[in-house]
């Protein structure tokens, strides 16, 4: 469960994360760096697919800056992964509404930031 998440700082299972993560499960991938600070390529999932995700949900962060390009998503349609984008805020709601099993597949992809 997420306990928590404000600009810079989210609490997941009451362990506080201060970097981006990426939630799998009952795994939490932290920190999440990407190629690019503010944009997902491919490569950046690599954990995620690695360790069964079969859903994405892209928390673009508090302000939205984060950016799907379309080399993203055209992978992820070819792969045929299911996927969404949405404010970190909003991703988090959507996280702690699912039950566990439906989350099980699912990597949160959560920018902290901006």
């Amino acid at each position: 469960m997420i306990d928590s998440y404000r600009f810079g700082k989210i609490v997941i299972d009451g362990n506080p994360y201060t970097k981006d993560v990426i939630i799998l499960g009952k795994e939490v991938f932290h920190p999440w760096w990407r190629k690019e600070g503010h944009r997902v390529f491919p490569e950046d999932l690599d954990w995620a697919i690695e360790h069964g995700a079969k859903a994405f949900v892209f928390g673009t962060g508090f302000y939205g800056m984060v950016k799907i390009p379309d080399e993203t998503i055209k992978f992820l349609k070819e792969k045929g992964f299911h996927f969404r984008s949405m404010k970190t805020g909003l991703a988090v709601k959507e996280f702690n509404k699912m039950e566990e099993g439906e989350r099980e597949n699912t990597a949160f992809c959560l920018h902290l930031t901006c």
